[in-house]
């Protein structure tokens, strides 16, 4: 998360409460995370991509991390600790924000300094200065061309020639849209301070494209751009953003760009900003932890491939072993006339009528060599047996591992990853000792009500298994044909489903397989009774009878959110 410069200015409104409060500690957590406690706020400072931003907190839960010690550490501890802020600047809507410290020292001294934060990406920086801008210390040292950030150097911002939306007036905002090119995206980020690619693609879309080339030379957006930028500027003094909900990350918005709708909320920026984080963290630890699993799967699904070929290819290696018994009949048939050891002889074949050469051992009597030939008969026959048998097996195994990685890739928080994970364990698809080895409270599966009847999806193959083992034999059972995907029962509990009960279960079923982001799914439905588990079999597996098949557009999310 990296956060914008009109982003900023809410915080530097939100931060004024600040000035005038002593500065009572600071702690370091990781290598460029730092909290400054105030007396009842903490500001925290968060500079480790991917959640580089900064925000105002009342309570403490950071720091329950592990703190870490460094040379900035210590100078802001020596320096600012004790002393009041006196004020907060931002650099115009760049993403620079300097915090003034200033008081009295132990010996009546007027000591001032001053802390520079750079919200720049990978770049971003913490700079502790004099009252100078003599740098004290650095978090990040560099040199570059431009600046030079080393103790004892002089601390200068960032040199920009973009235009600042602040000291801009209604007028000058319409003359800057007017003058852009068609490229507006571009034309936003590139000549507006504080303006990221994001916020100005999504100040874009909402003026009517994504593309910026359009018709008319794009007057109609060109208003509404305006229209937005006006209101960013209406709304620059204000703590507040407004946050829209989506299927995947929140949008946070400077201004409220859809007032009109339902689905935006109002909070204070460091709210919002805090609760991003803490959403994008539980979604790093589960990625984090699904990752490994995710890459076992694929390595035991490679393994399992590599061995069918190869056993493939023995089998297609494997000579008939009828030919071998053909031969072994008729040198049997032709012993009365065959007495010595021969390299070869040609017998005649009674069924075509052709002559049939056949090479023999000559170191055997051709009665050795008939018992030989059946011998490599049987030989044949038991290999062709088992490669046959063993290929089955590992068919059974690469269909076992798709489903998993199917339920893996629909699993979508840590119970559900750690459910998964213990099938892998107890199915040996990964091996940890007993000692280790912790009790998965097991979850429930996925509901959804349409019409009069409840729906119930399974999460993994071990609660597919049981759904469809405990269902009614009146219940329905829905299954994308021919992939992998969760088992899907239409509890009946005595009332007939209506047909678009039916479709809604065929349709949950293809949104929870893996043909979700295909279109016109084939979906196999047929009453519970029907449906049966072969002994021995993996789990997730059945066979079922008397089917109907409906092709269906798997549920979109709205949909299956509007249904829960």
């Amino acid at each position: 998360m990296v956060l914008d410069g009109i982003l900023l200015r809410k915080v530097v409104v939100e931060c004024v409460n600040l000035v005038s409060s002593r500065l009572t500690q600071i702690y370091q957590v990781g290598k460029g995370d730092f909290l400054l406690r105030f007396s009842d706020r903490v500001l925290g400072i968060f500079l480790t991509p991917p959640h580089i931003f900064v925000a105002l907190k009342s309570k403490q839960g950071e720091l329950s991390q592990e703190r870490q010690e460094s040379q900035i550490l210590n100078s802001m501890r020596h320096k600012l600790k004790g002393l009041p802020v006196r004020a907060i600047h931002q650099h115009g809507l760049d993403r620079i924000l300097t915090f003034v410290f200033s008081g009295t020292d132990q010996f009546g001294e007027s000591k001032e300094y001053r802390l520079h934060v750079e919200i720049l990406g990978p770049n971003s920086n913490l700079i502790l200065t004099r009252e100078d801008s003599t740098i004290l210390q650095v978090l990040k040292e560099r040199v570059t061309q431009e600046r030079t950030l080393l103790p004892g150097a002089s601390y200068s911002p960032p040199v920009t020639s973009k235009l600042s939306l602040e000291v801009l007036s209604n007028t000058d905002v319409s003359d800057f849209v007017s003058e852009c090119s068609e490229s507006f995206e571009r034309e936003l980020s590139s000549k507006l301070q504080g303006f990221s690619r994001k916020l100005a693609g999504r100040l874009v879309e909402l003026a009517g494209t994504s593309q910026g080339i359009l018709d008319d030379h794009g007057q109609g957006v060109r208003k509404h751009l305006a229209r937005f930028l006006v209101l960013i500027k209406k709304h620059l003094d204000s703590p507040r953003v407004w946050i829209r909900r989506t299927s995947e990350e929140p949008l946070i918005d400077p201004a409220p760009f859809e007032d009109e709708s339902g689905e935006y909320s109002c909070v204070h920026v460091s709210k919002a900003l805090l609760d991003l984080k803490m959403k994008r963290k539980v979604i790093d630890a589960f990625l984090s932890a699904k990752k490994p699993l995710e890459k076992r799967l694929n390595n035991e699904l490679k393994r399992v491939r590599k061995l069918r070929d190869r056993l493939d290819d023995e089998l297609s290696e494997v000579i008939d072993s009828r030919a071998y018994r053909k031969m072994g009949e008729l040198l049997t048939a032709n012993l009365y006339r065959l007495r010595e050891k021969l390299p070869e002889v040609s017998i005649e074949d009674w069924e075509t009528g052709e002559t049939v050469t056949i090479k023999l051992d000559e170191h055997l009597t051709p009665s050795e060599n008939a018992q030989l030939f059946f011998k490599y008969h049987e030989k044949a026959k038991r290999k062709k047996f088992q490669l046959t048998k063993r290929l089955r097996h590992l068919e059974n195994e690469e269909a076992y591992l798709l489903r998993m990685i199917e339920m893996l890739g629909l699993a979508d928080n840590m119970e559900e990853l750690a459910e998964i994970r213990q099938e892998a364990i107890e199915y040996g698809l990964i091996k940890e000792s007993s000692e280790k080895r912790k009790k998965v409270k097991r979850s429930s599966p996925r509901e959804f009500s349409h019409g009069n009847h409840m729906f119930l999806v399974g999460k993994n193959n071990l609660q597919n298994d049981e759904l469809t083992r405990s269902a009614a034999h009146e219940d329905i059972w829905f299954h994308a044909r021919g992939t992998a995907g969760s088992h899907v029962i239409l509890k009946r509990a005595g009332k007939e489903p209506t047909g678009d009960e039916i479709l809604f279960g065929a349709r949950l079923a293809a949104r929870f397989s893996k043909a979700r982001f295909s279109s016109n799914v084939p979906v196999d439905y047929t009453e519970c009774r029907n449906v049966w588990k072969p002994k021995g079999t993996r789990p997730g597996f059945v066979l079922y009878r008397n089917e109907k098949t409906l092709y269906v557009e798997p549920l979109e999310v709205k949909e299956q959110e509007e249904s829960t």
